[in-house]
């Protein structure tokens, strides 16, 4: 038995690279441009205009840096969060498993028992949401690459409440007694 959950993602190919290779391009234009513009000045002239630009520089490099310190305080809070953000991969490659294979992102109250796992009763969470029924950031890649499966094999993203049936053992009896 194979679940698979799909989710389609849209992303735009290749725009940052043409932004970068525009920068580029723009900059490399400017410094010419500057360049050309400072040999048709006399050397005491040109020393002055390059004063200038270099405080302008200066000023522009530090509201950079101030702008790249909160963007990096704003994703370490987000990194400190419950909920996961990126991508993530999981591969199976030539694999005899027995019982269930899970390959998943954002997985609550999975069993492998054969009974649900109870809701958190923690007063702290009461009312909050469950961070599995929302849809978070980032993509998520499962790929199975040959093997044998004798239990149930599930693949996808954001699942809760699953409940798998004990894993049988070798002689046929699962891990109750019971004869399957």
């Amino acid at each position: 038995m194979a679940v698979a959950v799909d989710n389609a993602v849209m992303t735009v190919r290749g725009g940052r690279r043409w932004w970068v290779v525009g920068g580029l391009v723009v900059l490399g234009l400017a410094v010419f441009a500057l360049a050309r513009f400072l040999a048709g000045q006399h050397l005491a002239k040109a020393d002055q205009w390059a004063s200038v630009f270099g405080l302008f520089l200066a000023i522009a490099g530090l509201l950079v840096g101030v702008y790249g310190v909160v963007q990096d305080r704003r994703g370490a809070s987000s990194e400190n969060s419950e909920r996961p953000v990126g991508k993530v991969s999981n591969t199976i490659t030539d694999a005899d498993v027995a019982g269930p294979a899970l390959l998943v992102r954002d997985a609550r109250r999975v069993s492998l028992a054969g009974t649900p796992v109870p809701a958190p009763t923690d007063p702290g969470r009461q009312g909050e949401p469950d961070p599995a029924a929302g849809r978070t950031p980032g993509e998520v890649k499962n790929r199975v690459e040959g093997g044998t499966f004798h239990g149930p094999l599930i693949m996808g993203r954001d699942l809760r409440d699953v409940v798998l049936p004990p894993r049988s053992q070798p002689d046929g009896h699962g891990g109750d007694g019971t004869v399957r």
